[in-house]
Order: C-alpha cells, then sequence, then structure tokens
C-alpha cells in the first residue's frame, strides 16, 4: 500500500494543476488585452486590428504554465503505471 502513495500524490497533484492551469487560462481568456498597435496593409484603405486573447499576460503564461507542467505529470503517472504493469506482469 505504502509503494502506491507517491503514485496517487502524484496523481492528485498532476490533476490540480491541469484543473487550475485551465481554470486561470479561461479566466484570462474572457479578458481583452490590447497592444496599442495596428498594422496598415500597403495600398489598401483598411486597417488590421489583432484579435489578442490570454497568453500575452502574465496570468495567461501561469495558466498555460501551470496546464503544461500538470499534462507532463500526468504523462509520467501514466508512464510509470504502464512500466509497473509489464514489471508485474
Amino acid at each position: 500500500m505504502t509503494g502506491r502513495l507517491p503514485g496517487r500524490v502524484l496523481l492528485i497533484c498532476a490533476i490540480v494543476l491541469v484543473v487550475v492551469g485551465a481554470g486561470v487560462l479561461i479566466a484570462v481568456a474572457t479578458e481583452p488585452v490590447s497592444f496599442g498597435w495596428t498594422a496598415y496593409a500597403p495600398l489598401s484603405e483598411t486597417t488590421f486590428t489583432p484579435v489578442v486573447r490570454g497568453l500575452e499576460s502574465r496570468n495567461g503564461i501561469l495558466g498555460a504554465v501551470l496546464l503544461v507542467i500538470g499534462l507532463m505529470g500526468l504523462a509520467f503517472w501514466a508512464g510509470l503505471r504502464v512500466g509497473a504493469r509489464r514489471r508485474s506482469g
């Protein structure tokens, strides 16, 4: 039973990181971000204004980092499970 405890802790921490990271990204995606610049097309009367969402703010970067670390933790946990199954079977 004690051999499974670190794996369960890793799984729980990874799931929490994925949920928190995704929550931060969803919260940041609803906030408008403005850069204050526009691009003008040559020989045209139109102005291009990019739609920017999320990753340009510090919170967006933090959410993406937490999400990626959580997904890496889940992948590591899955690898441990597959490796343990092959060793025992």
